[in-house]
């Protein structure tokens, strides 16, 4: 079985790589390198709060693959689990939380709701005023991503992937509905079947083969600041979920901060989007 997987971000080295280890035989495509698209830019969250129970059960899943990765692949990604905690501003929301923890609970997550005060007791330094509630897990953390990438990337390789960088996928061949091949700038790559690990991309992907993609990319921020009190680094992945804005411990004392405060948006062009940081939104965060 020829597959060919579009995207080189962890989503592409991950099924490439599993693919792979199945028998497959892969060739994965990346118009640039490797982990710099989405991937890199994500604060490398892992957790398995959801609001969804099909993707607390995928959350699981990956769960014991991050939790063995350095076993399994040689690569330490720092995987550190200081908890995820989510704020509830509103009563709606509050009640959502409860409902949340129940279904976590009932699929074998140890996710709590607690009290405003609670939510201090884990985020020390934390203004209650404002909150109603919160859910904390303790086993969520977050990882390197690209530390994940080069794990992955030396793994799928050793398995037998092809892996192309520099690549772009620009058509892909169809017969009756199936995809049969991929054209890309250096030739055409016959397949059976083609995986679309494109990230911000992936409606441009899913369009050459004439398919309609609910995908609209948004531009994120997220900036690294060295507070005036140092942050701990047993400080939970802290997030604000109706003001939008996130934090977490980075390294020696620093703090990364993420966000989206703006009450309307529209898709963003990921091949042609300002790259600088808007000094309101920094202001905000």
């Amino acid at each position: 079985m020829d597959v060919v997987v579009v995207g080189g971000g962890i989503v592409g080295l991950s099924s490439a790589h599993a693919l792979a280890a199945a028998g497959a035989d892969v060739t994965l495509c990346e118009s640039d390198s490797l982990g710099t698209g989405s991937t890199a830019r994500s604060a490398g969250g892992i957790r398995t709060q959801f609001s969804t129970r099909v993707n607390v059960r995928l959350s699981i899943e990956s769960l014991r693959v991050w939790e063995a990765f350095e076993a399994d692949f040689g690569v330490d990604i720092a995987h550190r689990r200081p908890g995820y905690l989510f704020l509830a501003r509103t009563p709606e929301t509050a009640d959502r939380f409860r409902e949340n923890v129940a279904m976590q609970n009932d699929l074998g997550v140890d996710s709590e709701f607690l009290s405003p005060a609670a939510a201090v007791e884990r985020c020390p330094g934390l203004d209650p005023d404002g909150f109603v509630g919160a859910t904390y897990n303790g086993a969520d953390g977050f990882a390197d991503p690209n530390l994940a990438v080069q794990g992955y990337a030396a793994s799928a390789r050793e398995a037998g992937v092809d892996v192309r960088t520099g690549t772009p996928v620009i058509d892909i061949v169809t017969d009756d509905g199936r995809v049969t091949g991929v054209e890309t700038d250096a030739g055409r790559i016959d397949t059976d079947f083609m995986v679309n690990a494109a990230g911000a991309w992936a409606a441009t992907v899913a369009d050459l083969a004439g398919v309609d993609l609910p995908i609209h990319p948004r531009r994120r921020q997220i900036v690294v600041v060295d507070p005036s009190r140092p942050m701990s680094g047993d400080v939970p992945l802290t997030i604000d979920l109706e003001e939008g804005s996130y934090f977490r411990p980075e390294r020696d004392g620093t703090a990364l901060v993420g966000g989206h405060f703006a009450e309307t948006e529209s898709d963003a062009d990921p091949d042609a989007y300002s790259d600088s940081m808007e000094l309101d939104w920094a202001a905000t965060a």
